[in-house]
């Protein structure tokens, strides 16, 4: 039989609790820690359409990157916003365990697969935590190029972009939030940064201090670790039926 925690306990061996952030919140945040589990939903976020889905599914566990909440509320109610899912899960008889920073920073994780889907040749880490990697290209690139690149490797609608006036040889990738990192990818001696949620400021100061930033979604950079925790729980051999959230497969963000 497979419980809560023993899912818990092996993503613990992909992505270990202590090396999450400070303000992080991961682990198991709703649920029953012996509650049997033979059916598992893959996401980035829990909403309450995810949380549907999960029951249509027959998913006893969802397992999701960011959290249901960051603090404990001070209240339970089915009728407030900061609560309601909380509620619903409860109601549904679902376990939620969110992995965060921590699978940010873990070996193997959001990072380590970003580089990879972006065919970056690995080269070391940089950032608080050590959360930021640093991959090389083949051959350098012209930055449109490799903005093109990274817009079709990551199935982005859209790609943000400031040139730094150099061409793209040593790349540091940060998924999700990422724009207040760029003095450090400087120090590691990036000349690129692939990242998301880059603010206006950013990118100026970007592109002062030559360094060529690209903004490519929190969804697109952060994705594809999905596909990798579902192959690690796979390699365990538990027993558990994987299911990828069908419910957000874009951003829900549109362009026009």
């Amino acid at each position: 039989m497979t419980t809560v925690g023993g899912v818990l306990e092996a993503l613990c061996r992909m992505a270990p609790i202590e090396q999450k952030m400070e303000f992080d919140n991961a682990g198991l945040l709703v649920g029953d820690a012996g509650q049997e589990v033979s059916r598992v939903l893959l996401c980035l976020d829990i909403t309450r359409e995810v949380i549907e889905e999960a029951k249509r599914q027959e998913c006893q566990l969802i397992v999701s990157h960011h959290p249901l909440f960051f603090s404990l509320p001070k209240a339970l109610r089915s009728d407030a916003y900061e609560t309601q899912k909380v509620s619903q899960l409860i109601q549904y008889g679902i376990s939620a365990i969110c992995m965060h920073t921590n699978l940010d920073c873990a070996a193997g994780g959001v990072n380590d697969v970003l580089l990879q889907r972006l065919k970056l040749s690995g080269g070391g880490s940089f950032g608080e935590h050590a959360l930021g990697r640093i991959g090389c290209c083949n051959e350098s690139m012209a930055l449109r190029e490799f903005a093109l690149f990274v817009k079709e490797a990551l199935g982005c609608r859209v790609v943000r972009f400031v040139d730094g006036g150099r061409p793209v040889c040593k790349v540091g990738v940060v998924g999700g939030s990422g724009g207040d990192f760029v003095g450090q990818a400087l120090l590691a001696g990036c000349d690129t940064l692939v990242t998301a949620d880059v603010k206006h400021h950013q990118f100026l100061e970007a592109s002062e201090r030559g360094l060529n930033l690209l903004d490519a979604g929190h969804y697109h950079t952060e994705r594809p670790v999905l596909d990798a925790v579902r192959a690690f729980l796979e390699e365990q051999q538990m027993s558990l039926t994987l299911i990828p959230s069908a419910t957000l497969i874009q951003d829900g963000v549109f362009a026009v």
